[in-house]
């Protein structure tokens, strides 16, 4: 289940899983080891709120509940009671559907939290790096945000002395992003122009425990296209093992604009290897659905689900494949 904040987070456990982060204002979300209570709190939020029209419905045509019933519900919570004043004449179905909006609360806390105001990206624990593979592929059309997000992401987990970030772009030294990430963490940044590649890259020639940030392969010319994918490919499959002293492993970006691309090796190995997705629903919602039933096998009724969650105001969308298995956005975070 989420929990916010450290503090609360290691009421649960001594090893909290920190998922996404914002800066401001200050937020973590953590996830822990599910409990009988929720780690969140309602705050001022009427927690009748928490449940869809929709799974309200449903709920009230499985137990055939009365909209007097409703109503009395919604007045209890309103009050902040203790117990439900349903009168003398409580029947089995009232019992039950008040049992499953009860439940349905508890589950809505413990899987999906909410900040309008927070501007959260994913957090990628540095020590794991070594171990696990946090490899990230970023699909989406042109101008919707691919390099931003991406350029957020490693500015705020990846500052670090001795980390070094190669970022290979056909206009690396042109997109903002990118020009104003080498600004922000300084020569460490390394701008490379695609199609001024011309030999075949080793893995040995990027320094251990490095960043590698591939956007737009598909805009990259021959033979510096094979080269290129080739060098990721190679770092998505071995990276974590390419560790510097501290063993802390490689980490690959993959941005792109059809993640169903043929004859690319380094897009092949970037829908086996990675393990966070991030694309942009507002804006690419058939790329997403595609995405998602093509290439995570989701339902039409996950599907469904994960663009419920995301608002209007969210811009990208982050699937964590590995554990935990959720969707977060700038705004909030729904276990999977």
């Amino acid at each position: 289940m989420l929990a916010k904040g450290r503090a609360t987070a290691l009421k649960y456990t001594k090893t909290p899983y920190k998922i996404c982060v914002s800066e401001e204002p200050r937020e973590e979300i953590f996830y822990v080891p599910d409990n009988n209570l929720p780690a969140l709190d309602l705050g001022s939020c009427d927690p009748m709120s928490l449940i869809t029209p929709e799974e309200l419905y449903k709920l009230k045509k499985t137990f055939r509940a009365p909209n007097s019933l409703i109503r009395k519900v919604q007045e209890c919570y309103k009050k902040n009671s203790d117990e439900f004043d349903l009168g003398e004449n409580v029947s089995l179905e009232s019992s039950l559907f008040i049992t499953n909006v009860e439940e349905t609360i508890l589950r809505r806390l413990k899987t999906m939290y909410r900040n309008e105001s927070a501007n959260f990206l994913p957090y990628y624990p540095r020590e794991e790096l070594g171990i696990r593979c946090y490899h990230t592929l970023v699909v989406g059309s042109s101008s919707v945000g691919k390099s931003w997000v991406t350029a957020a992401i490693i500015r705020q987990n990846f500052d670090f002395a001795g980390t070094t970030i190669y970022v290979f772009s056909p206009t690396a030294t042109k997109d903002k992003a990118w020009t104003e990430l080498r600004k922000a963490l300084g020569k460490r940044v390394k701008l490379i122009n695609s199609n001024d590649v011309s030999v075949s890259i080793p893995l040995s020639e990027l320094n251990p425990g490095c960043v590698l940030v591939i956007d737009d392969i598909d805009s990259t010319r021959q033979p510096s296209k094979n080269y290129i994918s080739e060098l990721q490919s190679r770092c998505l499959f071995e990276g974590r093992h390419h560790t510097d002293r501290d063993e802390i492993g490689c980490c690959v970006f993959g941005i792109v604009h059809d993640a169903f691309a043929q004859n690319n090796l380094g897009l092949k190995s970037s829908n086996i290897e990675s393990s966070r997705i991030i694309l942009f629903p507002n804006l690419n919602r058939s790329i997403c659905t595609k995405f998602w039933t093509k290439r995570l096998h989701w339902s039409s009724k996950e599907c469904r689900k994960a663009f419920n969650f995301v608002q209007k105001n969210d811009r990208y969308a982050c699937v964590f494949t590995h554990v935990p298995n959720l969707i977060m956005t700038a705004h909030g975070v729904m276990l999977l």
